[in-house]
Order: structure tokens, then C-alpha cells, then sequence
């Protein structure tokens, strides 16, 4: 046994992890290697003290807050995408920089020049959730501006953004719960988003007052796994966009059109 040999094996002697043979070989070794036998007297003096060492026990506070971390980790991870190809992208900052580019590229070029609204409104439904998870700094995500599940606080804060005051409504006893809002671009344009919950999926809800841009199919379709479900009442143009059913989107517009009875519009 050659030193590199021997040195590769002090940490699992010292912690008796060798078998019989190896470590006999490994004593054999420092018996007639003094090199190697100072090196392994300072690690052992260094495992002993360690092994002495005081211990301080955990708070009781810490598996809880540990927990709740890796719930909202793990929140965020399965509301960009169920397609587990994409889950390679995102694992540093600069990746997502370039899905976010790649998407973009993708979606623009789609259909020639002339991009149709819910194709823009689907780039930035995936950008957000994308950029929510690689960013640094919680208080510059892309997806959520304002965070309040109440109606009187979003409400405001878009409302002195956009030049329109939209509907808001807090829908967690039906299921929707409100995390918060934010703007984006459409047509050099600012308009409203609401961000909705159901269970572990993020809705981004796109509102709008009626413009210039083309009226599109007011209905419900699937690209690329995610669900689009569009219409219009009264002055407002919707568009809500996730990775769960039609039926279930339609559901949380409803509460928007006087379909279903909801407080706080």
C-alpha cells in the first residue's frame, strides 16, 4: 500500500468503517511511514476533540421552519411545468435565463409575425413561474408584485399602475385562494394580472379593458400543457392561464362574469 493509498483510508479508520483486512493494511502502512503517521495523529487529534465537543440541541422551531421552506420549494417547482423534460433547465439562474429566452423566441415566432394574444399571455405565464423560482431576491420575483390575499390591498396597488381599476375578489373558500398581483406588457400596454392558487398550481389571471387588439375565440384550449380559458363582461377582457383543467379555470372566471354569486368585486 502506497501513501495515496493510505491517506484515502485514515477518515474511515478513525471512524472504524474498514474492514479487517484494510485496516491492518492501513496500519502496516503508517508503521513504517512517518509521513503519513503524523498526518494521521493530527486527524485523530482533531476526531477526539470533536467527539468531545459540547453539544447544543436544535430548536424546536427548526424542523418546523425547514418544513415549511421545502413546502414552498416545492410549491413553486411543480407549478412551472409537469413536464419533468424542462426540470434540467432550471437548476441555476443562468438556465433559467435562457428557457425564459428560448420561449420567448419559440412563441413569437410561432406563427410568423402576427403573434396572437394568448400566445404572448402563455410567454408570460411561463416566465413568471420560471423566473420566480431562479430569482435571488424574494422581493423581485417576477410573479407576484404585490403578495396579499386581500382584495382591498391588490386592488389599489394595480390600480394606480394600470389605467383601469380591476375586479378583485378573494376566492379561497371556493378554492381559489388570492396570493397577490402584478403588471405586464401586452400590445405596449400595462395590464392587470391576478395570481390564483388551486392546491399546488399558480393561475395567472390576465385582465384587460377592451382595446384595439383582435378579439380572439372567447373559449378554452390546451398548448404546449397548459389550459387557456378566455371571455369578456361588461368592460373587461380575461384570460386565465395554468397547468390544470379547463373546467377548473372556468370555475375561477365564472365568479369574474356573474356566472357564480362571489363577494369582493
Amino acid at each position: 500500500m502506497n501513501c495515496n493509498e493510505a491517506q484515502a483510508l485514515l477518515d474511515p479508520l478513525l471512524d472504524s468503517e474498514l474492514s479487517k483486512h484494510d485496516a491492518h493494511a492501513v496500519q502496516t502502512h503508517l508503521q513504517a511511514c512517518p509521513h503519513c503517521q503524523d498526518e494521521f495523529t493530527a486527524m485523530k487529534k482533531l476526531h477526539d476533540t470533536l467527539v468531545l465537543s459540547e453539544r447544543y440541541a436544535a430548536p424546536n422551531t427548526l424542523s418546523s421552519s425547514v418544513k415549511e421552506q421545502l413546502d414552498i420549494y416545492e410549491f413553486g417547482l411543480q407549478s412551472v411545468s409537469k413536464n419533468t423534460r424542462w426540470s434540467w433547465l432550471i437548476t441555476t439562474h443562468s438556465s433559467a435565463a435562457m428557457l425564459g429566452g428560448w420561449l420567448i423566441f419559440v412563441l413569437l415566432t410561432f406563427n410568423g409575425s402576427a403573434v396572437p394574444v394568448n400566445d404572448e399571455l402563455l410567454t408570460l405565464h411561463i416566465k413568471s413561474l420560471v423566473h420566480d423560482i431562479a430569482v435571488e431576491e424574494p422581493n423581485k420575483a417576477v410573479l407576484i408584485q404585490v403578495q396579499s390575499s386581500k382584495q382591498h390591498t391588490v386592488k389599489p396597488w394595480l390600480s394606480r399602475r394600470v389605467d383601469f381599476s380591476p375586479p378583485v375578489i378573494n376566492l379561497s373558500e371556493q378554492g381559489f385562494p388570492l396570493l397577490g398581483g402584478r403588471v405586464e406588457q401586452l400590445n405596449d400596454r400595462n395590464i392587470a394580472v391576478l395570481v390564483y392558487a388551486r392546491r399546488k398550481h399558480i393561475i395567472n389571471l390576465f385582465v384587460d379593458v377592451k382595446r384595439e387588439h383582435k378579439q380572439e375565440n372567447f373559449s378554452g384550449h390546451s398548448k404546449n400543457g397548459y389550459s387557456i380559458v378566455s371571455t369578456q363582461k361588461g368592460d373587461f377582457i380575461y384570460w386565465a392561464i395554468a397547468d390544470i383543467s379547463i373546467e377548473e379555470l372556468n370555475e375561477l372566471l365564472s365568479y369574474f362574469t356573474g356566472g357564480v354569486t362571489a363577494t369582493g368585486l
